[in-house]
């Protein structure tokens, strides 16, 4: 049987170009399918964290999912953000007059692909 330190040194050491291709395409498909379990497994109350997202001022911004849409190509998570989160997110100009002070929490809608859970 061959072992995975065993795969990674036929990678590192033996591999042409070609085998790190199709390499490269298994991995892709293999990080496709755990993205799609790790969106399955997420559920409206879920405490979650953002990242990956352009703009980054969202990125480890940490709250609530209050629903998700699942229908069509992009899937999306709507997030009630936490306090200190909301706070946060207040301190972008763009967003001091859209936030009132004091708030607890505020909604924002990502792509579901962005969304982890804590």
């Amino acid at each position: 049987m061959i072992t995975f330190p065993d795969a990674v040194n036929y990678i590192a050491n033996r591999a042409s170009l070609g085998d790190l291709d199709l390499f490269e395409e298994a991995a892709r498909q293999r990080q496709a399918t755990f993205n799609q379990e790790r969106m399955k497994a997420l559920a409206v109350g879920d405490e979650v964290r953002l990242g990956s997202l352009k703009p980054a001022y969202l990125n480890d911004l940490q709250g609530t999912i209050r629903s998700l849409n699942t229908s069509g190509r992009s899937p999306q998570a709507t997030v009630n953000l936490d306090a200190a989160s909301t706070w946060l997110l207040r301190r972008q100009s763009k967003f001091m007059d859209r936030i009132p002070d004091g708030a607890e929490t505020y909604p924002v809608t990502v792509p579901l692909a962005c969304v982890f859970s804590v």
